[in-house]
């Protein structure tokens, strides 16, 4: 309130409260609107917001853990291989040996001791190219003529190209006269195809295995049949790589060649899988995990799943073999391979592209050898009676048995 003139002024202040008061007064009566009241955001705190070294640290940690692997890598790596020069000393590099599998490197040996022979016996020139093409169809004939096929010839071509590179300047051998000489060789001796196991002989081969208290030999044929798999890359499956279902998979699985062992198949390929989903083979989820957990508490977490090598293996499936007197038709455990495969296409288990994927054929001519309908139709004829009765009884009882 402010006075007359003369007088002394007096003013009165409205306290926070009392305004809040009148205001709210004023708004019940409809005089005064209500006001927006616009909420400034919040610059965030320094303190509460992300320390600005985080990412530097986070980017440090992930450059330590790669140096930190990768070391771990070349530590193990120098176990395996000496630090050394090797090429410019006249060996192969490590890289160089490892483009081709060591018993692939075994037989090429024996296919160029085979052909020095015949080139030192017969007094013949080889050093340059086209001695060696005429020394090489030579030793072509000599070989058709002695029995050989013509896969024989196409393995030594490839051996001289991987041994003695300096014959082939530009990667490939100039042989024109050999490879006539091939292309002949197939026309009059084609390569000898194997057929696909019959299931019921597979089954018999096991059912002797199980009477020689062979389970764990039993259970690897029965394995590679119903997944397709490598006899090779069968073996070198480790208890670890059993994998049964969870939540997210309901299928277990077997893992071939991890990345972090270092190993490929035979295709180069690092990570692929077996399902074990065969419905004729319900039994090897339980079976393969039993055995893989047992030989894990024996051997520990890195223990072979198998308790056997290829040697063992196959000297106790050729007498198996030849006690079922089936020798003519069995002649390789690799048979399986294309025998489930076979088997899935005849009774409509899986279709081509499944069966195809199962396999992991690359090509189309390679995923044909199991599709001969007729070539099976006859070897089950000729097979039939007291095999047949036996093989069906095994895989009913399932290893049950013992």
């Amino acid at each position: 309130m402010i006075a007359g003139r003369g007088q002394k002024r007096k003013v009165e202040v409205f306290t926070k409260s009392a305004a809040q008061a009148a205001n709210t007064r004023m708004r019940g009566a409809g005089r005064v609107p209500e006001r927006e009241v616009l909420v400034k955001d919040r610059e965030p705190s320094p303190r509460r917001g992300r320390d600005p070294q985080s990412g530097v640290r986070a980017e440090l940690r992930a450059l330590l853990s790669s140096h930190k692997k990768r070391r771990m890598k070349a530590n193990q790596r120098r176990k395996k291989f000496e630090t050394r020069l090797r090429v410019t000393r006249g060996e192969r590099g490590i890289l160089e040996q490892a483009s081709v599998r060591e018993p692939q490197r075994k037989d090429y040996l024996n296919k160029l001791e085979g052909f020095y022979s015949f080139v030192v016996y017969n007094e013949l020139e080889i050093h340059n190219e086209q001695k060696l093409d005429e020394a090489l169809c030579d030793y072509g004939d000599h070989l058709y003529l002695d029995g050989y096929g013509s896969n024989y010839g196409e393995k030594l071509m490839a051996a001289l190209e991987f041994e003695r590179p300096e014959f082939a300047r530009s990667g490939v051998l100039a042989v024109p006269r050999f490879k006539r000489t091939l292309k002949g060789w197939r026309r009059l001796a084609p390569t000898q195809t194997r057929m696909p196991m019959l299931e019921f002989l597979k089954s018999a081969i096991s059912g002797v295995m199980l009477r020689m208290n062979l389970q764990s030999m039993a259970l690897y044929n029965e394995a590679t049949f119903s997944t397709y798999a490598r006899p090779g890359e069968m073996l070198r499956v480790r208890a670890m790589d059993v994998v049964m279902p969870n939540r997210e998979f309901d299928q277990a699985v077997i893992v071939l060649g991890p990345l972090e062992r270092g190993e490929s198949s035979k295709t180069g390929v690092y990570d692929e899988v077996l399902i074990l989903d065969d419905k004729r083979a319900s039994y090897l989820p339980e079976l393969l995990h039993d055995l893989a957990q047992a030989q894990m508490r024996k051997h520990g977490a890195d223990a072979p799943l198998w308790d056997f090598g290829p040697k063992e293996y196959l000297k106790a499936w050729r007498s198996c073999v030849q006690a079922l007197g089936i020798d003519g038709l069995a002649t390789s455990p690799y048979q399986n391979r294309h025998g489930g495969a076979s088997r899935d296409s005849l009774q409509r288990l899986r279709s081509v592209a499944e069966i195809k994927r199962r396999g992991r054929w690359a090509s189309e001519s390679s995923a044909r050898i199991y599709d001969k309908p007729g070539r099976m139709q006859q070897l089950i004829n000729q097979y039939e009676g007291k095999l047949r009765q036996f093989g069906d009884q095994v895989l009913r009882l399932c290893f049950l048995v013992g």
